[in-house]
């Protein structure tokens, strides 16, 4: 059962420009840090961040150094797919890359933030602060999980950053918490939210398979964003029940029960029970 039965009535359907106090204070970390990334790049020497390449030529061989910038250091590359001189793959990218644009990356943060500015306002009133934030963290935990697992095997060479995945399983959300509302589709086409859900699943899942296609490449995906939608989406459906707060719960209210049971039959009672 999702979050959706268990708090407050669905919001009205449709998209509108709405951004509430945590939304605000989300996109402002985002934007100071692609600002703060743009900054230091810009300051930063020529040339910093030395690695090498090996290049052979006939039988002999020498190195030429490259250099890579800050953002190549924090974004995703996934394990044996990073190129070769770069800085691969770092355990801390794994809590970095999900927070960080590159500065090259201008044109994914702007639609992230589009994208978030039409749908998350309804999504975190739904599930209040703390269950948004709890959705945005396991959207992005299962983005870089699923990019170092899948990755590699779809765009060798790709590395991965961003809110993107986040973004997407909350517009996923948004949909699937009113699946029936009729809305108006580019000001013309009336479609239920649910036909928006699969069209946006379809959309990442293409995207994710087609990279390595005959039918051409188009932005790297990866498993990045596929993983975040997946795994937002599992949250949201399923998540309710695995919130460790709720378990310990009911396992202490079932220890408090037996007990009473216990206490109740007390130590000489050996007659059989029927319920």
């Amino acid at each position: 059962m999702s979050f959706v039965s268990r708090t407050m009535p669905p919001p009205n359907a449709g998209f509108r420009l709405e951004l509430t106090r945590l939304g605000r204070a989300l996109l402002g970390v985002y934007v100071a840090l692609w600002a703060g990334l743009l900054v230091l790049e810009t300051l930063l020497p020529a040339g910093w961040g030395l690695s090498t390449v090996s290049l052979s030529l006939g039988p002999a061989g020498f190195e030429v150094p490259t250099p890579f910038s800050v953002s190549e250091v924090l974004v995703l590359h996934p394990p044996a797919a990073g190129a070769p001189g770069g800085p691969g793959f770092r355990l801390w990218q794994l809590v970095t890359a999900p927070f960080f644009h590159p500065p090259a990356g201008i044109s994914t943060l702007v639609l992230g933030i589009l994208g978030f500015v039409f749908f998350a306002a309804p999504v975190e009133r739904m599930l209040g602060q703390r269950g948004f934030l709890k959705l945005w963290a396991v959207s992005c935990a299962g983005a870089v999980v699923m990019a170092c697992l899948f990755g590699p095997l779809v765009h060798p060479t790709g590395v991965h950053f961003g809110f993107g995945p986040a973004v997407l399983a909350i517009m996923l959300v948004h949909c699937l918490m009113t699946p029936n509302a009729i809305v108006p589709f580019f000001l013309v086409l009336q479609v239920k939210m649910r036909w928006i859900a699969i069209g946006i699943a379809a959309l990442v899942v293409v995207r994710t398979l087609s990279l390595n296609s005959p039918l051409g490449g188009g932005p790297v995906a990866g498993g990045y964003e596929l993983g975040g939608l997946l795994a937002g989406w599992l949250w949201w459906r399923y998540g309710d029940g695995l919130d460790i707060r709720k378990i310990r719960r009911r396992r202490k209210a079932r220890r408090l029960l037996k007990v009473a049971v216990d206490e109740a039959l007390g130590p000489d009672h050996d007659e059989p029970i029927f319920h």
